[in-house]
Order: C-alpha cells, then structure tokens, then sequence
C-alpha cells in the first residue's frame, strides 16, 4: 500500500482498521421473491401458447422472448470502509446514475439467439436522431 510518500504494508492497514473501528462493508439488495400463484400462471400461459401454436402452424422460430434491462454509465462500487456496527452505509457516487440506455436480449423458442437491440436516450427523454447498428 503506498499513499504519496507512505508506504504501509496490509497488516499495518488492517491494524489500523481495528483500532479506529472501521471495517469493510458490502451494500446488499433485496432479491424480489416470485409469488405462490406464478407457477399456475406459467402452466397457464404454456397451454394457451400451445394452442396458439398449433391452431396458426407457428414454428419454433416464429416464437420469440425478450427482456430488456438498463444498463448504467456509472456503475457504482458495492463496498466502503464505514465504522463497524453502523445500520445504514452510504457508498458514494460520481452523481451520473441516472444516464445510461437500455439494452433488450431476445431468443425464439427454437435456441436462435436474436441480435442485441440497444436504445439510446438523450437525458431529455428524447431518443436521438442517429442510431448505429451493429451486426
């Protein structure tokens, strides 16, 4: 560890940690719990989808899922020295955690993975008049 014209070895650090009570935290999520009834539902959509399938000769190709998920310019570290025992940890920011754009996978029920479909957005809300493909 050197720190302009300090130089400390790990244990001196870990030392200091210990003597001012500041340890190593992690910020955590909550993981969203999937509800008791999205199993019925899922047996449900499985039907109606076969139904549909078989009624307008769709071939596995033809069916398709996508997911589309926001993707940061910033992205934030998840750990920060703070002092031990404290309920609440504020890991800091460079405060441009709100631009980023959206970017959506898709794959057809067949295995094809689809290209990536990625939308721009300017931070007026406006999606901007050029956009690039890549294939």
């Amino acid at each position: 560890l050197q720190l302009g014209s300090v130089v400390a070895s790990s244990h001196c650090l870990k030392r200091w940690k210990q003597r001012f009570n500041v340890s190593m935290r992690q910020a955590t999520n909550d993981s969203q719990q999937v509800p008791e009834e999205c199993a019925d539902a899922a047996k449900a959509f499985r039907s109606a989808l076969g139904g549909l399938q078989s009624r307008h000769e769709y071939t596995l190709h033809n069916m398709a899922n996508m997911d589309r998920t926001m993707v940061r310019m910033d992205t934030q570290a998840n750990r920060t020295n703070n002092l031990a025992g404290a309920s609440t940890v504020r890991i800091a920011n460079t405060g441009c955690a709100r631009q980023g754009f959206t970017v959506a996978l898709a794959a057809c029920a067949s295995g094809h993975k689809l290209p990536v479909f990625v939308i721009l957005k300017e931070p007026s809300g406006k999606i901007p008049t050029r956009a690039f493909i890549y294939q």
